[in-house]
């Protein structure tokens, strides 16, 4: 026997729109049950995943672009050229110059040069730059600091072909310094870098070279041609090297310095050149009293030699028992050694009609300065003309 609520059920009908859920208004449709999802296949998952990794790659790459193309502006190559200058970094700021643009046989361009002086070179602005996206050079007026003194120049780049963006300098930020010589300076050494001035057959030692070198302060010693005999000491090590600009143009050559020796060397002989150079005096004052002496260089006493006085006898009387000084003429940049003596001196000479001959004698005071050289081997020499030194 049915039941009442039975009876109820067999008489209920289900609408087309099917069962409203509670809370929805009357009249609203109602929302179609969730359909059942399928778990994604394991193909599925592998396709998806390599797209989600190129999609990455494409936005990675993009990105990068931009920042290296913003990196490798011509400024930029210019701010880190000086930033590797100031590091003393010279061999890799020698890679951002353009290798037809920077040769120089004194090898001063080498990070050895570098004494540890970080900081005496620092970026200050950019004035100005010349530059077009669709043109291969540019030019860019950059300001630094030289041990806090401003130095302008203009630094040309040139793109390479090995990128759109990759910058080299074609004008170098250099000085051209020019090392003055010394007769008793055999080289200097610059950081680590030996700079020899070496020996020449015409002036022998002391002769100039000119060298470029990256703007900086430097530590500076210099090399005695023989320490035995002359000593150089330094008076201050450091040399800044920043020039002074001349002309209109921005190119490297136009920024000189000079490195002058006596500013920062002081010169003095040894005790072994002042035993070695008495008895060279000694001996030369015994060759000026021998007749036989040969004087075509005329660097004897006049009164030794004169060619229009007949010398009967010269003979020495007082040879020096010690020198009378051994110093450096600062103006002359030269070491001289004087030690005094007395030569006897006898002459004839004929007198009136009948050409009796007569004969003087005299004693001549001698006062011998022979000024120090040295010779190809790096020994020391005595020279006494003014045409030898």
């Amino acid at each position: 026997m049915a039941t009442e609520s039975g009876r109820h059920a067999e008489g209920f009908k289900i609408s087309p729109e099917g069962l409203r859920r509670e809370g929805v208004p009357k009249g609203a449709p109602a929302r179609p049950a969730a359909a059942s999802r399928r778990p994604l296949t394991k193909k599925a998952k592998l396709y998806l995943a390599v797209t989600l990794a190129v999609v990455l790659a494409l936005i990675v790459g993009v990105v990068s672009v931009r920042v290296t193309n913003s990196g490798h502006t011509p400024e930029a190559a210019v701010r880190e050229y000086v930033q590797l200058i100031s590091d003393g970094k010279y061999d890799e700021a020698s890679k951002l110059v353009d290798p037809s643009s920077s040769s120089s046989d004194c090898k001063m361009l080498s990070s050895k040069t570098f004494s540890g002086v970080k900081g005496a070179v620092k970026f200050d602005s950019i004035n100005n730059f010349k530059y077009d996206e669709d043109s291969d050079t540019a030019t860019v007026i950059v300001v630094v600091l030289v041990n806090g003194r401003p130095i302008e120049s203009g630094l040309q780049l040139s793109k390479t072909s090995r990128g759109a963006n990759n910058w080299k300098v074609v004008s170098p930020l250099l000085v051209n310094v020019e090392f003055q010589g010394h007769p008793y300076l055999y080289s200097y050494k610059i950081g680590s870098v030996v700079l020899d001035v070496g020996y020449r057959e015409d002036v022998g030692y002391g002769s100039s070279i000119s060298c470029v070198m990256y703007p900086g302060v430097y530590n500076i010693e210099g090399q005695s041609v023989n320490s035995e005999y002359v000593e150089i000491n330094s008076v201050g090590k450091q040399f800044v090297a920043v020039g002074m600009q001349h002309g209109d143009s921005y190119s490297e050559s136009d920024f000189y310095a000079s490195f002058e020796f006596n500013k920062h060397f002081t010169v003095k002989p040894t005790e072994k050149l002042k035993t070695w150079a008495l008895p060279q005096i000694q001996s030369r004052i015994k060759s000026c009293a021998s007749i036989s002496y040969p004087r075509k260089d005329n660097s004897c006493p006049f009164e030794t030699w004169s060619p229009v006085v007949h010398f009967k006898a010269l003979e020495v009387k007082t040879l020096p028992t010690a020198l009378y000084s051994v110093a450096y003429v600062n103006g002359t940049s030269l070491i001289t050694a004087r030690a005094d003596g007395v030569i006897r001196v006898t002459t004839a000479k004929s007198s009136g009609t009948s050409g009796q001959e007569i004969s003087e004698t005299k004693d001549f005071y001698y006062n011998a300065v022979g000024v120090v050289d040295f010779d190809k081997e790096r020994q020391p020499v005595l020279k006494w003309s003014v045409w030898d030194v």
